[in-house]
């Protein structure tokens, strides 16, 4: 993280010079890169670096946001139970009929229990 005064500058990509520069720790009420101001030209506005971090995080494609996001795996023990429920139903079905619903419980280390129809 930048912890000083920076002014940043992109580059028109059309040509026309309108580059955009970005300032960042301009002074102390926004130390700690929380807010950002840009500049084009003789206009200037002040963002949140979250609301501009959220938005590149939108226009990216999945390999960038992977890694934007950074990734950790964590193992966690689990059970994993199948099995099919009977129902018989006096109504609405068809009186007498069977109906089977196959289910997939999971149960954690932490003893969480997860189940999926």
């Amino acid at each position: 993280m930048i912890k000083q005064h920076r002014k940043l500058s992109l580059a028109d990509f059309s040509g026309r010079g309108n580059d955009i520069s970005l300032e960042i720790n301009w002074n102390d009420l926004v130390k700690g890169c929380k807010y950002i101001k840009l500049k084009v030209n003789d206009r200037e506005a002040v963002i949140k670096k979250d609301h501009l971090w959220t938005q590149m995080f939108m226009l990216s494609d999945d390999d960038q946001q992977d890694k934007m996001v950074g990734q950790s795996i964590i193992k966690t023990p689990q059970k994993v139970y199948r099995t099919v429920i009977y129902l018989k139903s006096p109504r609405d079905i068809h009186k007498g009929e069977m109906t089977s619903v196959p289910i997939t419980i999971t149960i954690n280390s932490k003893g969480e229990v997860l189940v999926k129809p």
